[in-house]
């Protein structure tokens, strides 16, 4: 198999991964180019914003690209300038943690959805918590890190019991853990 072929089926396992942990109502699809909330404060300065769009348009040409150590540089710059400005970087991080699943770097995409579990936790995010906490167990279990699958389930439980999740996305998840 090529590896442009290959890339294309890791592409299309990406992106079933994160359809498959969404649900039309509570997620915008998985983003290409989609808009980030950059700066922190009563009116984000619309120069910061046209800049960081435009890092992340050049990364995700890069990451198309295959040109996975620098799109990696500018997504986690992006990163970086959020949390300084203490916005929430769930859109960036989820790039990150696909772009390295495309390219077969699971362990490293399964960190950076770990990453992204904690940073919802921090902003409140329960929905993106789970969602990340589930797309990294199941890295973690294709990796054969019973261990991590552990900490994950560990922290997953509760959130299903959570009033903050939907019932529709609590029954979605509790029957895709049943099914594992």
């Amino acid at each position: 198999m090529s590896r442009m072929t290959y890339l294309r089926i890791r592409i299309a396992a990406a992106t079933g991964l994160a359809v498959a942990a969404s649900t039309a109502a509570a997620q915008r699809p998985a983003p290409a180019v989609a808009p980030v909330p950059v700066i922190a404060g009563p009116s984000p300065v619309a120069s910061d914003v046209v800049r960081l769009s435009a890092i992340l348009a050049r990364a995700d040409t890069l990451a198309a690209g295959n040109h996975v150590r620098d799109a990696a540089q500018l997504y986690w710059s992006v990163v970086a300038e959020q949390r300084t400005a203490a916005e929430y970087p769930a859109d960036v991080l989820r790039r990150i943690a696909l772009m390295y699943f495309v390219v077969d770097e699971e362990y490293i995409a399964a960190d950076v959805f770990m990453e992204l579990a904690q940073s919802a936790a921090e902003f409140g995010d329960a929905t993106t918590r789970l969602r990340s906490l589930f797309d990294a167990a199941l890295m973690y279990q294709h990796l054969g890190r019973t261990d991590r699958v552990a900490e994950c389930v560990r922290q997953i439980w509760p959130l299903l019991k959570s009033p903050s999740i939907p019932s529709s996305i609590r029954a979605d998840f509790m029957a895709r853990m049943i099914d594992r």
